[in-house]
């Protein structure tokens, strides 16, 4: 079966996409978003989270590496399966590799969107549940999709072979 490096980027987006929500719903069924609050403003309430920026940052580290180590593994797995007579990189390399793009990819998303569509102050970082939905399913559909379609790549490197119709001629 020839790879498709294009589905690997659905399959990675979509994936990523819900492996996003899942963690998320996961630590804060734990209580480590335990800050939800009301805000008030203008005629509305709102819910908001509002927890200090530091908590955010290292959290979307941590669950960031996390997720795209998971991911890398995952698709390493699933190709090995797909073609067992790939010649692919170890997963001592993926995994790593995967962690390092998850977490680089949620900490370029979160600050950059807590600042742009919530509130940063005074070190404390204010964003509603529906703009904190929108981070998580930004930085799981990009997250997601770079971690699949580069542990694809490395799980199932492409092979050159000869075109028959050209040296034919």
């Amino acid at each position: 079966m020839k790879p498709s490096y294009a589905t690997s980027l659905i399959v990675g987006a979509v994936a990523g996409l819900f492996l996003a929500v899942a963690m998320f719903l996961f630590l804060a069924s734990l209580g480590a978003v335990s800050s939800l609050q009301p805000a008030i403003e203008t005629n509305s309430v709102e819910p908001v989270f509002s927890m200090p920026a530091s908590t955010l940052w290292w959290m979307t580290i941590l669950v960031g590496g996390f997720s795209g180590a998971l991911l890398g593994v995952i698709t390493k797995a699933v190709s090995s399966i797909i073609d067992p007579d790939a010649s692919p990189a170890p997963v001592w390399f993926i995994a790593p590799l995967g962690a390092m793009v998850g977490a680089v990819i949620g900490v370029v998303v979160f600050p950059l969107g807590v600042t742009v569509i919530g509130t940063l102050t005074e070190g404390v970082a204010t964003v509603t549940v529906t703009q904190m939905v929108v981070l998580l399913a930004t930085a799981g559909f990009l997250g997601g999709a770079i971690v699949v379609w580069q542990s694809y790549l490395l799980a199932r490197p492409p092979v050159h072979e000869g075109d028959p119709e050209l040296l034919a001629t």
